[in-house]
């Protein structure tokens, strides 16, 4: 898969700016906690070699399958391998989102585009009392999702298969509040900010809304920063490949941009 010129760009710019590296120049104590004890934090967890073994055996998956194209994907003929090798979460990053969910204690979990289900299984082993729910518009993943899942156990995990805009609100109604999102779904501005505002009522102190893909393109970029400007938005921190946002009021209103 092409590379969006833009995202090459972006790319360059947070090269340049990126800093904070394990919480250099940070004064925040909060802040760097999160920094050197989430974001950077090394110790191999538990479920990090079967994760792993799961991700390996999904690149190596050579069954094809149709997809119909939602949201900004096209309809297509592929492989399991290739979704796993192009479309999923890189390694670090669903590892980190283990490491926010084990850290944060999160109990009600909400994923907006399941794929083949491999950041969902993380979200999912980081609490195995947490209940996950995630969304996928296409019906080929959500069934290799659901059949994932199965396979490795993970009964954490309500898999929901339909358009996010029909069926986000009737998730969120059935929800108390909200600990964990993970936004990657449809990537257009319109469509990002939707989903936010369709979540922000259940977000509390302790809320953490992830953003994925926020410089793939300018809408995606537009979308970013118009989030982060939020007033309910304390800190936000900018990974390149993710934004992540915290809701803590006690928090001084701050923008990172970090080494990842």
């Amino acid at each position: 898969m092409k590379i969006p010129y833009y995202k090459i760009s972006a790319n360059l710019r947070y090269r340049r700016r990126a800093k904070h590296y394990k919480g250099f120049g940070v004064h925040s104590p909060f802040v760097f906690h999160w920094l050197n004890h989430v974001l950077y934090e090394k110790d191999f967890f538990y479920a990090y070699q079967t994760l792993r073994t799961i991700r390996k055996e999904l690149l190596l998956n050579k069954t094809e399958i149709t997809l119909a194209g939602f949201g900004t994907s096209p309809a297509r003929t592929t492989t399991i391998g290739e979704i796993a090798k192009k479309s999923t979460t890189k390694q670090k990053y669903a590892e980190l989102l283990f490491r926010i969910t084990n850290n944060t204690n999160a109990q009600y979990i909400v994923e907006l585009g399941t794929n083949i289900g491999l950041t969902t299984m993380h979200l999912a082993a980081a609490n195995s009392q947490a209940n996950v729910i995630t969304i996928e518009g296409e019906p080929s993943l959500c069934n290799i999702a659901k059949r994932n899942f199965k396979q490795h156990n993970l009964t954490n995990i309500t898999t929901i298969q339909g358009d996010i805009d029909l069926m986000l609100p009737e998730v969120l109604e059935k929800l108390p509040r909200l600990d964990i999102v993970f936004f990657d779904a449809n990537h257009t501005y319109e469509a990002t900010i939707s989903y936010f505002e369709h979540c922000l009522p259940k977000a509390h102190s302790k809320t953490v809304f992830i953003f994925d893909d926020i410089h793939w393109s300018e809408e995606m970029e537009r979308a970013w920063n118009k989030i982060k400007q939020h007033p309910k938005i304390r800190v936000d921190m900018d990974l390149f490949q993710m934004g992540i946002t915290l809701f803590n009021p006690d928090l001084q209103k701050e923008s990172y941009i970090v080494k990842f």
